[in-house]
């Protein structure tokens, strides 16, 4: 395997990238992968061992960070998760890769890669490009993961959290964008179960979250971009082979609301 970082415009803005290559030469151009994160993760996070996998079993792979993470420009307030956005920027790869940009890559065999909550923006993507080849949805977020579901602590949280944000900062400019935490090891975060935060920590190159500017956090408009995402709506629209992959341990995404 060999790899080299790529450059790929997307609304104006330029998304950090890794292409990950076989090394085997008996075709000089490959089937490819599309990979990015997770709700508030970094492609950092574990994703390269997926992709290490992928390149040995013959395919090209591209992992990158949506706007505003890590290397990616655009996109303040930074780490702000806008799940439509993310969707835009899965698509500029796509067309990035038709244009022939990577020459060693077979742009007709493009397929898609997603976990969390990139696991139901591949859905969405694919349910809108039929060309798609395939797409894999490991452990996709679901409706029920939104906090709005939770309890009545978490919901006046959430509310109170919008109000210093959307008020506060968006529209009266009195205050920065006001930033809550997306994992924690005690305390109000929007990803709740305290193994989130363990998670994090053990994928995180670092083992210490140090990869991030602002500290694991985003945001808080991103909890009313959660609450308003529903990217199953047209999942029946999917022209690609689909392997939805759910963990019967997962405590933030159940297994019957994956099969839903």
């Amino acid at each position: 395997m060999t790899s080299r970082s790529v450059s790929i415009p997307s609304e104006g803005e330029s998304l950090a990238g890794t292409l990950y290559l076989p090394r085997s030469k008996a075709h000089s151009k490959h089937p490819v992968i599309i990979m990015a994160h997770g709700f508030g993760a970094l492609s950092c996070f574990r994703l390269p061992s997926f992709a290490a996998k992928f390149s040995e079993a013959g395919m090209a792979v591209v992992l990158f960070d949506y706007r505003g993470y890590a290397g990616s420009s655009g996109s303040e307030p930074r780490e702000c998760v806008q799940p439509l956005e993310h969707i835009k920027d899965y698509e500029s790869v796509i067309a990035y890769l038709r244009a022939g940009s990577i020459p060693e890559v077979d742009s007709s065999r493009i397929s898609l890669f997603g976990s969390s909550y990139s696991g139901a923006h591949v859905i969405a993507v694919a349910s809108k490009d039929p060309s798609i080849e395939a797409v894999i949805s490991q452990v996709p977020f679901a409706e029920s993961t939104s906090p709005a579901s939770h309890s009545l602590w978490t919901v006046l949280n959430v509310i109170f959290y919008l109000i210093l944000d959307l008020v506060l900062a968006c529209t009266l400019h009195l205050i920065p964008a006001y930033r809550v935490p997306v994992v924690a090891e005690k305390g109000f975060a929007i990803l709740q179960p305290a193994e989130c935060y363990k998670h994090f920590k053990m994928f995180s190159p670092s083992g210490s979250l140090s990869e991030y500017k602002h500290g694991c956090t985003t945001p808080a408009r991103s909890l009313l971009y959660l609450m308003k995402y529903k990217p199953w709506e047209r999942s029946a629209d999917v022209a690609a082979s689909v392997l939805v992959i759910a963990a019967t341990g997962d405590s933030l995404i159940d297994v019957k609301d994956v099969k839903a």
